[in-house]
């Protein structure tokens, strides 16, 4: 499933994944367009516009040509779209994920979920080990310490030891002596 606009269907590429790299492309596009319209205006051509090597990604994928401001904007309403529109997955971490790892996160989740998701990574701390997912409306914790707390009860009494294993057997019990009679 892709998001289709006026003219054509885009697929977003694998190093567009957070909404800051969606809202950053938003940004390079309105540039590039500012640029088209300066140069039309001037009656100048020789101004080159050289998009960043995610846009690039973006354009080769797709195979889309910044030629007028008709396809600059027709991809920036594409990115407006995505960002309103779809889905979003946020995975908190106990520390930062290797790029790789992300990058097999979200292709999973393309794969799998939504072709136009968009991931969070987030930094907890106290999750130990493991993460948690958060969607719109879900929550999954997959740590470490919450699978401890499910399991709660079982490692106690897998760890609590038996009154013959702490030598409670062998206690005798103290019998308390005899209060004095009162003189």
């Amino acid at each position: 499933m892709a998001l289709k606009t006026e003219e054509k269907t885009y697929k977003l590429t694998d190093g567009i994944y957070s909404l800051a790299s969606v809202s950053g492309l938003i940004r390079e596009l309105d540039q590039i367009e500012n640029k088209l319209l300066q140069a039309s205006v001037k009656d100048k051509s020789d101004d080159k516009i050289a998009p960043s090597p995610l846009l690039s990604g973006f354009l080769e994928e797709n195979n889309v040509k910044l030629e007028d401001q008709k396809s600059v904007g027709s991809i920036k309403q594409f990115f407006k779209d995505v960002r309103e529109k779809a889905p979003l997955v946020h995975i908190s971490f106990a520390s930062d994920p290797p790029a790789d790892f992300v990058q097999k996160i979200i292709n999973w989740f393309r794969r799998e979920v939504n072709p136009l998701i968009i991931l969070s990574i987030g930094l907890q701390p106290t999750i130990g080990a493991g993460c948690i997912v958060r969607t719109t409306n879900k929550q999954f914790d997959l740590s470490l310490g919450e699978e401890f707390h499910k399991q709660k009860q079982y490692l106690i009494n897998k760890f609590s030891l038996s009154a013959k294993e702490t030598g409670e057997a062998n206690f005798i019990p103290v019998q308390m002596a005899p209060k004095e009679a009162e003189v």
